[in-house]
């Protein structure tokens, strides 16, 4: 998906959200965002990056063999969150 693809679906869905932010400023704070996550996860050895209303990125060291060698590598995994779940209108009491 693209930056501006991002920013066309963010002000159809939520059109408050960028206010009259112009699309070149939107598409820069999009990508500064997504480069701050991206640090947050390449410093982190082990671990979980979350990200509030977006999801976790869970980090882990895995030995893989390759070629006859082990070597230690990187993996991440991108956990999106939960949709929350509509709340329900309570119930007069009797």
């Amino acid at each position: 998906m693209k930056i501006k693809d991002l920013i066309k679906e963010a002000k159809a869905n939520a059109p408050l959200a960028l206010g009259n932010m112009p699309e070149p400023r939107a598409a820069k704070l999009i990508t500064e965002v997504l480069a701050l996550i991206r640090a947050e996860v390449a410093v982190t050895e082990e671990g979980r990056v979350g990200v509030p209303g977006f999801g976790a990125f869970k980090v882990r060291q895995v030995e893989v063999t390759r070629g006859g060698e082990t070597q230690t590598v990187k993996r991440v995994v991108f956990v999106p969150a939960a949709a929350k779940p509509k709340k329900a209108k309570a119930k007069p009491k009797a």
